[in-house]
């Protein structure tokens, strides 16, 4: 080691490590969070690591591929970002021991005081992580910390607490948000920056980044402003549906695409039916679909290719890459043309009824009865609704079906006991068709538009546990 690296000559800890990554943490290979503690030095001016092995996509360099191009768009922060290659040697169980290779990571820049402030942003305004998050008021969890009943571990399942802890201008957004005697322009005005807000879900539209209807994003305001913005996170799930396609996976489909991914949160759903709004993400679209260029996006990916394939194909990252070296070149050369694929699917969502969710059935006596929520249409088309039971989430075994439905419910005879599936699909006058919300899943991937539930022998309903939505 150089002396002017941090821990040179160090008999102690200085640092902690832990294992981070909501879902991650499950997977083979870790992703890890290094903490340098007070007074140890820092790391490029950080004191907190993050190091990614990016498990789960197979080309290891879609994060930093984002937060680079975000770094060449203004009305969004794109945090720093390298690659590591990184030797581990654990003297916990004898000391003296060697480096083991761990393979390549991507380093995250971590968003925190320090980085805000590194960012040009004010290191003491409000700065919440969102981890599952729609924005409705939730008024029995959203609360101020003097507030009776306030509960910190049920408020951070939400929101994760990153900056000053006074939730007074959250609070208030919320509360202007979702009532619905104040316009949505108006809210807008005076809580967002709406071009940021556009921006935003512009890149994601693009980019395919569907996992950020409810989290994987930041939101943070400066402390003497009633402003929030969006600032981007955890972002390899862009330009995944070539690989996903490849791997035969079902991902990304179905409503998980432009602006109907978007519908279930209560924020992006008022900006959405606002014609003003959809003028201006479409015009940031336009913008963006121009910067995101094939030439461009190439010469990025094959930069990152001839970092990193040669790492991935040797141990011990070959043990998990889930790509063959022809089917990671075949990926890689496909990814520019994705954008434009995106594209066309943010024009078709324009045109489709929005996806809604499916309730839980009921038993009225002989009869089981479904309903689900009303479907929205932007040119305000009539919308017809079919609903189909099964006992399988194929639908080979159908029990029931009705397609000429122009109210959200129906009924049937009461089934015997058992496992079914309840699928709903919504259509417009123009032919165009939308799933409901809700999806089974299996190792195939996701099944859309439906709901698993069982019929005990008592009849009563049970819902399934393994049911997303």
């Amino acid at each position: 080691l150089f002396r002017s690296e941090v821990g040179y000559g160090e008999r102690v800890p200085n640092a902690t490590v832990q294992i981070r990554g909501q879902t991650s943490s499950q997977n083979a290979q870790k992703n890890y969070k290094i903490e340098l503690k007070k007074n140890k030095g820092t790391w490029r001016g950080q004191r907190t690591i993050n190091l990614n092995k990016h498990m789960t996509e197979g080309m290891r360099f879609r994060n930093k591929l984002a937060y680079d191009l975000i770094r060449g768009i203004p009305q969004m922060v794109g945090l720093r970002t390298q690659f590591v290659h990184l030797y581990v040697k654990d003297n916990t169980e004898e000391p003296g021991g060697k480096f083991e290779d761990y393979g390549i990571y991507t380093q995250v820049e971590q968003l925190n005081k320090t980085a805000l402030k590194s960012h040009g942003l004010d290191s003491n305004g409000q700065l919440y992580k969102i981890n599952s998050f729609e924005f409705y008021r939730y008024e029995d969890i959203i609360k101020k910390e003097d507030d009776a009943g306030y509960d910190k571990t049920a408020f951070e399942k939400m929101l994760e607490i990153k900056g000053d802890s006074d939730h007074t201008k959250l609070i208030d957004m919320l509360t202007d948000l979702n009532d619905y005697s104040i316009g949505i322009e108006d809210v807008l005005k005076e809580h967002f920056d709406e071009e940021n807000i556009v921006y935003w879900m512009a890149f994601q539209i693009l980019m395919g980044n569907v996992d950020t209807q409810n989290r994987n994003v930041y939101l943070y305001s400066p402390l003497n402003s009633d402003i929030w913005y969006f600032i981007a996170w955890d972002n390899d799930g862009c330009l995944m549906r070539p690989e996903y396609e490849l791997r035969n996976f079902s991902d990304q489909n179905s409503w998980e695409k432009g602006i109907s991914n978007y519908w279930g949160n209560i924020l992006f759903q008022r900006c959405l039916k606002s014609r003003s709004f959809r003028e201006k993400l479409n015009d940031a679209i336009l913008d963006l679909r121009e910067y995101l260029n094939k030439d461009m996006l190439t010469s990025k990916i094959e930069s990152y290719k001839n970092v990193l394939k040669p790492y991935l194909y040797l141990m011990p990252d070959a043990e998990y890459e889930p790509l063959t070296s022809e089917q990671y070149d075949q990926i890689a050369a496909s990814l520019p043309d994705e954008i434009e694929k995106n594209y066309q699917l943010y024009l078709e969502s324009l045109e489709t009824p929005m996806p809604f969710y499916i309730g839980v059935p009921t038993i009225d006596g002989d009869k089981l009865k479904f309903n689900w929520d009303v479907s929205y249409d932007l040119d305000a088309e009539d919308i017809t609704y079919s609903v189909e039971v099964a006992g399988d989430y194929l639908f080979r075994d159908v029990i029931y079906q009705n397609t000429t439905l122009t109210v959200p419910e129906a009924e049937m005879d009461l089934p015997k006991a058992g496992q079914y599936f309840v699928r709903v699909r919504a259509t417009n006058t123009s032919g165009k068709t939308q799933d409901a919300f809700d999806y089974y899943v299996t190792d195939e991937g996701k099944y859309y538009g439906m709901r698993c539930f069982y019929i005990t022998e008592d009849s009563t309903v049970e819902e399934d546990d393994y049911e997303e939505g």
